[in-house]
C-alpha cells in the first residue's frame, strides 16, 4: 500500500472536492464520496479507490506540517 503525504489544507481540499485516491497506484479520482471504498480506478483499472476519509483512517494519507 502507498502513503501520500499532504498538509491538512490539501486534505480538506481533497475531501471537499469529493476526490479519492487509488491505494494501488496512487492516482487521484474525482467523483468519489469521502467514505467510498472499492471504486474503479481509471488509471490502473483496479477497484482500489477509497474516499478521502477512508484514506486518512487507513493511513494511505498522512497529514504533515506545511
Amino acid at each position: 500500500m502507498i502513503t501520500i503525504k499532504m498538509t491538512e489544507g490539501e486534505f480538506r481540499a481533497l475531501q471537499s472536492a469529493y476526490e479519492g485516491v487509488c491505494i494501488g497506484c496512487g492516482e487521484i479520482r474525482s467523483c468519489t464520496e469521502p467514505d467510498a471504498e472499492n471504486y474503479d480506478c481509471e488509471a490502473c483499472g483496479e477497484n482500489k479507490v477509497v474516499g478521502a476519509d477512508i484514506a486518512l483512517v487507513t493511513e494511505v494519507i498522512e497529514i504533515v506540517n506545511g
